[in-house]
Formats: C-alpha cells, sequence, structure tokens
C-alpha cells in the first residue's frame, strides 16, 4: 500500500461504490468518504451547528504540550462542541473575505512548496 497513491485508493472506491462510501478502518473505525462537493456541502450544512470530527491526535498533543504558546487551546480544526462555536465564530468573517484570503495566499503558497521539497 503505498501512501503516496492513496487518492488512487478513494478513486478506485468512489469508482465501484459511488460518491458516499461507508468504510471500516482498523486505525480510525467507521468513516464515511464523501467525494461529491454537493454531498459535501450537504453534510456540512446539516452538521453547521455542531459538527463532531476526531481530532488528528499529533496535533492535539503537540498543541496540548505547548502550553505556553497555545494554553491548552486546540483551535477550530481540533475542537469540537461549545469551544468549537465560539472559535470558529471569531474565525468564520475574517478568514472568508476573499479580499483576506488573498493577502495570505502566496505565503502559503511558500510553505505548500517548501513542504512538497
Amino acid at each position: 500500500f503505498d501512501l503516496k497513491k492513496i487518492h488512487l485508493y478513494f478513486n478506485k472506491l468512489v469508482d465501484t461504490y459511488g460518491p458516499v462510501v461507508r468504510m471500516d478502518s482498523p486505525a480510525f473505525g467507521p468513516m464515511v468518504v464523501v467525494s461529491d462537493p454537493y454531498e459535501s456541502e450537504n453534510l456540512a450544512r446539516g452538521m453547521l451547528e455542531d459538527p463532531w470530527r476526531p481530532p488528528l491526535s499529533s496535533l492535539k498533543k503537540a498543541r496540548l504540550d505547548a502550553v505556553e504558546f497555545y494554553e491548552k487551546k486546540l483551535g477550530v480544526l481540533l475542537e469540537n462542541g461549545e469551544e468549537w462555536k465560539r472559535v470558529r465564530s471569531r474565525v468564520q468573517t475574517p478568514m472568508m473575505k476573499p479580499k483576506n484570503v488573498t493577502s495570505y495566499l502566496p505565503q502559503m503558497d511558500e510553505v505548500a512548496l517548501d513542504f512538497l521539497d
């Protein structure tokens, strides 16, 4: 199994079973893979008020261990419930304005290219 080609595995799942696939993973347990953007939007809107996503364990640990910097706050990517709502409401407006997003795209592109290198 080549992790660099995992996208091909998901493409095959979608080709075989359709745009919404339930799968069981030994590492993550049961999950649903949604490849259709319209279905993804429906799912996001249905969970908009209280989404629950299992946290990325390594990122969660790193943030909890870096007490001075993060102050035991996990941020919008890792939080759930009321804390997620609080953080999301504060970042949604500035982060979603196209003018604001375009101002930091060059830096994000540079980081992505460094990561790929």
